[in-house]
């Protein structure tokens, strides 16, 4: 029996017969910002990254913000490398336990599609 032929990723001709490349597993973490002048800020960089994960931001009750973003899943609860940018703005913190707090001290500021939308309104 031979082996299963290996699936054709593109028509590019130096890839025919190249595997396609794993997923790359991703995990939610939050960016806990202390304003929405710096969570503009950091969506507006992201965005001009190419940044096209499923983020969301909230407004807590003092004033600070929160913006839940996905990144890869490479290390266990630190932001990965090409993230590591963001602990200039804000702390990265558990999503799962913000996400319990906001329920009682938070509200929603862009629940889909944050740094895209969000992005656009920073003008610096």
């Amino acid at each position: 029996m031979s082996p299963e032929p290996a699936r054709l990723t593109s028509s590019c001709p130096t890839c025919v017969g190249v595997p396609a490349p794993a997923e790359t597993a991703t995990r939610r973490t939050a960016l806990l910002l202390p304003d929405t002048e710096t969570l503009l800020r950091v969506c507006r960089r992201l965005s001009g990254l190419g940044y096209a994960q499923e983020s969301s931001a909230y407004i807590l009750d003092g004033g600070e913000c929160c913006l839940f973003l996905r990144v890869p899943d490479t290390t266990f609860f630190r932001l990965p490398l090409a993230f590591a940018f963001l602990t200039e703005y804000g702390q990265e913190t558990d999503a799962a336990h913000l996400s319990d707090y906001l329920s009682e001290h938070g509200a929603p500021l862009c629940e889909c599609g944050a740094v895209g939308e969000l992005g656009k309104l920073c003008d610096r």
